[in-house]
């Protein structure tokens, strides 16, 4: 076992069996210096360890914040055993080169690792990177990619928040990402070290979530391949929202999203239907090759639940078990799932401990109350309206807020029968209120008066009541079979 440090070292552990009890004893047997005091890496000019993986053929590949790629020799090493390069300055000539914005690479997400072959992207580029001899990383190849133009909610750095995921169609080798582009795409690379004249390094792309701009990624794309049909599928889950701890508190929830794509070995593409019911906050989501499912942990507005979801078609939800409150000690915050080797137990980090589940077979797939996608925006949007009233209320982000609610009017109309017609109403005229105050200037706190901001304050307090009327409405519905 291999861990990165605090402290700039990389630590290696091996695993005993204890002499008192069934409990393995881990002893710590190795400690690599990288961006500790006096290592070969300085921090202040390539940032601090940020991941590790180790290799088949014992060497540790390493990254740091600022751009450095590196390997670490086997125990065999006794001096010199730490090889690296800067991705900011390729030729090690101590001219760091920005990018065309002016702009340094960053690194901010974890690598693949094939054989000798490294794969990482940057928050502007995507890589390959193979081991010379002496274990000295150099640059296979590299290719742009759109890093969007700011962090996303949901997000931890601008650019690509996935690590890479390597898979094989036949004997071909490919790597995805996810860019993060204003419509985000799952981005299918050859990941071989040479192609032909003819072929392109990107293979294919697809946007899994379709015309939806609220799409975040900040976790690893799933990888399934079928040898059978020559295919593989690609998933990735939407985080967007997803900002602090206290984002899912209590009924709030981030942007649903939980889709892919399925490419063949020609390049074709199909983007697979979205499951729209799933919001997915953080958790690395896994996939069972054994059961075909991939499972993933998902905060709904009624507490937080561990699902299942068919590989095959996203929107088949097989199971989904309740875990936890909507109270944040269930929060994961980014800590991964695991399943056990019996392919039956899950085990999750979350902020009060470490949770384990064990789902009963034919655990029913709850309907989460937003089956209708125009019912579920409106809703959000109503959330984000209310949260103004709760802090200092920023009220160009309010009235842009309120236009979005009001475009949705008519669609909630139609869709909750059971408000009554006089509040119907005054959401129609809270909301057409709203829309002049947007229409008649570009507002920003200062150029409010006093009178508008106690009219905006009326405004998202009638909308209070309104969103509790709906939810229930909704729950009605969801005690319906479908």
């Amino acid at each position: 076992m291999v861990l990165g440090m605090p402290d700039g070292f990389i630590r290696v552990f091996a695993r005993e069996d204890s002499d008192v009890s069934d409990v393995d004893l881990w002893r710590d047997v190795r400690a690599i210096n990288i961006t500790g005091t006096g290592g070969p890496l300085n921090p202040l000019l390539v940032g601090d360890l940020y991941a590790l993986v180790p290799a088949e053929n014992g060497y540790i590949w390493f990254t740091t914040t600022g751009g450095g790629v590196g390997t670490v020799a086997p125990t065999t090493c006794f001096s010199d055993c730490v090889r690296w390069l800067d991705v900011n300055d390729p030729d090690g000539d101590g001219n760091r080169a920005p990018q065309p914005d002016g702009g340094f690479q960053k690194i901010s997400e974890s690598h693949s690792v094939n054989l000798n072959a490294m794969y990482q992207q940057t928050d502007y580029k995507m890589y390959r990177f193979d081991m010379e001899a002496d274990g000295t990383p150099s640059i296979t190849w590299e290719i742009d990619y759109d890093r969007g133009t700011e962090v996303k909610p949901g997000q931890t750095s601008r650019g690509s928040g996935t690590s890479p995921s390597f898979f094989k169609i036949g004997e071909r080798e490919f790597v995805a990402i996810m860019d993060n582009a204003t419509l985000p795409k799952i981005n299918i690379y050859r990941a071989e070290d040479r192609l032909e004249d003819d072929e392109a390094r990107l293979f294919a792309q697809g946007a899994p979530f379709g015309q939806d701009t609220r799409v975040s990624n900040e976790n690893s794309l799933i990888a399934f391949t079928d040898d059978g049909n020559g295919t593989a599928r690609i998933y990735a889950e939407n985080n967007w929202g997803n900002n602090r701890l206290i984002s899912t508190a209590g009924p709030l929830v981030t942007r649903p999203g939980f889709g892919g794509v399925e490419v063949d070995g020609n390049g074709d593409l199909t983007v697979l239907t979205p499951n729209v019911q799933l919001r997915i906050p953080s958790v690395v989501s896994k996939g069972s090759i054994v059961s075909n499912a991939l499972y993933t942990y998902n905060k709904q507005r009624d507490g937080w639940y561990l699902t299942a979801v068919d590989a095959d078609d996203p929107t088949n939800q097989r199971w989904s078990l309740l875990a936890g409150s909507t109270s944040p000690s269930y929060n994961n915050w980014y800590a991964q799932l695991s399943l056990s080797p019996d392919n039956e137990t899950f085990f999750i980090g979350v902020a009060a401990g470490v949770l384990k589940a064990k789902p009963v077979v034919g655990t029913p797939a709850p309907r989460h109350c937003f089956a209708l996608p125009e019912i579920a925006d409106f809703l959000d949007v109503m959330e984000e309206l209310a949260s103004y009233t709760s802090g200092p209320v920023v009220y160009d982000e309010y009235l842009e807020a309120a236009f979005r609610a009001w475009r949705h009017e008519f669609g909630l109309l139609t869709r909750l029968p059971d408000l009554s017609r006089s509040e119907l109403r005054s959401l129609r005229r809270d909301l057409t209120s709203a829309q002049r105050l947007l229409d008649g200037k570009d507002y920003l706190a200062a150029d409010l008066t006093p009178l508008e901001k106690v009219v905006l304050g009326d405004i998202a307090g009638r909308h209070d009541s309104l969103l509790a009327e709906a939810e229930q409405v909704l729950a009605d519905d969801c005690a319906v079979s479908p």
